[in-house]
């Protein structure tokens, strides 16, 4: 659910011993342990690019990396190099992340007990597992689609997630729903910022993939993928010829009267 700036090249050897295979589009890094489960992986992964290539209708521009791990400590302990905080701990609702050069993954087998967050991370719940691959492969795609392939800007968080929120198929009937009372309670932060820092994370990530989905549906996908080569919101308001005010209102007016969804 979270993509962060690039770190694959610095810690490849921190986990071993890594089982590598290659494939057409990624390489697969894996423990012994998960021998078992690879094949059934592998056919989210492949079905994950398969719908991120339909979205954009573009291959990915380059090969990446796939890690999986046993369990979040080990996971930690890969991301504190890059992150430079030798006791970094990953929020516990999270089991994976992605960006440019590919993507960190707790073994899907491990969600159940290896996360606090039931919705989007129940193993058992096939259909969820596979939004939650999708959209960190989004993250992938979105990072090697950036200009010079550049750090996703911290200000478009909004943009960054709720596009793989879009494409993975997690802003449903429901998620439109909690959008819509939000706007109706005017409950909603008033910046595009302040809307990706709610403190409730499920209906943050439901605002911004309607973010997203509204420049979709409102401008078209041609400049939604045009959208993807910048990393600021200067640059994207700037593209869409609006400013933040005017976009956050035509968002309030889409949802409340044209998402497609009942209120």
């Amino acid at each position: 659910m979270l993509a962060i700036t690039s770190f694959f090249a610095a810690h490849a050897a921190d986990n071993p011993p890594w089982l590598v295979q290659t494939r057409a589009n990624y390489t697969l890094h894996y423990a012994a342990a998960d021998r078992t489960h690879i094949a059934e992986y592998e056919g989210s992964f492949k079905k994950g690019i398969a719908a991120n290539q339909a979205f954009f209708q573009s291959s990915y521009p380059k090969h990446f990396d796939i890690y999986i791990y046993q369990d979040r400590a080990s996971l930690d302990t890969d991301l504190q190099k890059p992150f430079h905080q030798p006791n970094y701990k990953s929020p516990c609702w999270w089991e994976a992340t992605g960006q440019s050069e590919g993507i960190h993954l707790l073994a899907p087998v491990r969600w159940d007990v290896e996360t606090c967050e039931g919705r989007y991370t129940t193993y058992a719940d096939k259909e969820k597992t596979q939004r939650l691959i999708t959209h960190e492969l989004t993250h992938v795609f979105h990072g090697q689609s950036i200009r010079d392939h550049r750090p996703v800007g911290k200000d478009i968080s909004w943009f960054e997630e709720g596009l793989a929120v879009l494409v993975a198929g997690q802003l449903g009937p429901s998620e439109i729903h909690d959008v819509q009372a939000a706007l109706q309670a005017h409950t909603v932060p008033g910046t595009l910022n302040g809307v990706a820092s709610s403190d409730a994370i499920l209906l943050r990530y439901s605002m911004i993939g309607s973010l997203v989905m509204y420049i979709d549906r409102t401008y078209g996908r041609a400049k939604l993928k045009e959208l993807l080569q910048f990393d600021s919101q200067e640059e994207i308001l700037s593209s869409l010829g609006i400013t933040e005010p005017q976009f956050l209102d035509g968002w309030k007016q889409f949802m409340l009267n044209s998402a497609g969804m009942s209120r």
